[in-house]
């Protein structure tokens, strides 16, 4: 079965008071198929570059990414954007939700960019707001939504083209910890529900042990 990200060998250094700091020495992995997997590791250790270079929007400075079976290095700019708005989608730990648009809106505008009907995305719009249990809260914009409820609202807009591959830095780090266990089931299961893989990064080892898989990076490796 072809994996849905595979990086081989990817290595990511970054200049600091003129020394080369080696962030990514040589990491590789793989994500399957509907496979949920935590990422955990230290401060600093790395874990934000590998989901830039995995997401397509960082590029490594030696090894290879296949996103859904296409390696990464020999795609233009163009193909790059293609490739990432069709088979990727992005949680952040802020949501960077629209203010002036509804919690339904919000879940409209990647796909009314992708080129899908407005009807069209206004029903997927509401079929993920309700597997999210925010049915109820469709035309409420970000300002009438708590903290988890807009987490929520961007966690469904991650899914609203049908990613073949969920990123996630931090999805429940900005919320208290009973919200964030709930947000981070609620992920979990919604990723399930829909079939999509994700790779989760997360501090709290305690939900991260709930996914599929626990993965550590440490010394710009996976241990």
């Amino acid at each position: 079965m072809t994996p849905i990200l595979q990086l081989a060998n990817i290595r990511k250094d970054f200049a600091q008071g003129g020394q080369a700091l080696h962030i990514l020495n040589g990491l590789s992995l793989s994500i399957g198929p509907g496979e949920v997997a935590a990422l955990v590791g230290p401060s600093g250790s790395g874990k934000t570059t590998l989901l830039q270079i995995a997401g397509l929007l960082a590029q490594p400075d030696a090894g290879q990414v296949w996103v859904h079976g296409r390696a990464s290095e020999k795609l233009g700019d163009a193909e790059r954007t293609k490739l990432r708005r069709e088979k990727l989608g992005f949680v952040y730990q802020f949501h960077h939700l629209l203010p002036e648009l509804s919690a339904e809106e919000n879940v409209m505008m990647p796909q009314l960019i992708a080129g899908r009907a407005k009807a069209a995305a206004a029903n997927e719009a509401r079929r993920l707001l309700a597997l999210v249990g925010l049915s109820a809260r469709l035309a409420h914009r970000p300002a009438e939504l708590s903290g988890g409820e807009q987490q929520r609202v961007a966690i469904a807009r991650a899914l609203a083209n049908r990613p073949a591959l969920v990123l996630a830095d931090e999805p429940t780090g900005n919320l208290d910890p009973e919200t964030s266990a709930s947000v981070f089931s609620m992920f979990r299961d919604t990723l399930r529900e829909t079939g999509a893989a994700a790779l989760i990064v997360t501090h709290n080892h305690e939900l991260a042990r709930s996914c599929d898989r626990l993965l550590r990076l440490e010394h710009g490796r996976i241990v």
